[in-house]
């Protein structure tokens, strides 16, 4: 779920932050785009240098009402990264529900931080 103010839900306010950022980005850049509900669902196997993709991807996201495993979508993130040469930066936008993320699981954030250093693969 995702709470309502004035400015529309937490949902919308975050889709138009990404997408806002996605115009400032210069061309070429790679962006991979996932939704965290239940399990991550990355929307491209490796990160698209395609922006307008990636827009219509983010555009067409829907909100649902699985809980986000914020550890497990950063290790998928990462990888994702690692997988397609590394580099790169790792938007975190939520709908502010922390109770979520799994604050006081320690392995599952160690496993997000290690894969967050590790080096990057060539497949």
């Amino acid at each position: 779920m995702s709470a309502a103010s004035a400015g529309g839900s937490d949902f919308e306010r975050c889709r138009q932050t990404i997408l806002n950022s996605l115009r400032s980005l210069p061309r070429g850049t790679a962006v991979a785009f996932g939704v965290m509900a239940g399990e991550t669902q990355l929307t491209s196997r490796e990160p698209l240098r395609d922006l307008k993709t990636v827009a219509a991807d983010v555009a067409s996201a829907r909100i649902t009402d699985g809980a986000a495993d914020l550890p497990q979508s950063i290790r998928v993130a990462a990888e994702s990264l690692q997988n397609s040469g590394g580099g790169g930066i790792i938007w975190v936008l939520t709908d502010g529900q922390a109770s979520d993320w799994r604050a006081s699981d320690a392995g599952a954030w160690q496993t997000a931080r290690t894969a967050l250093q590790a080096p990057a693969s060539r497949a």
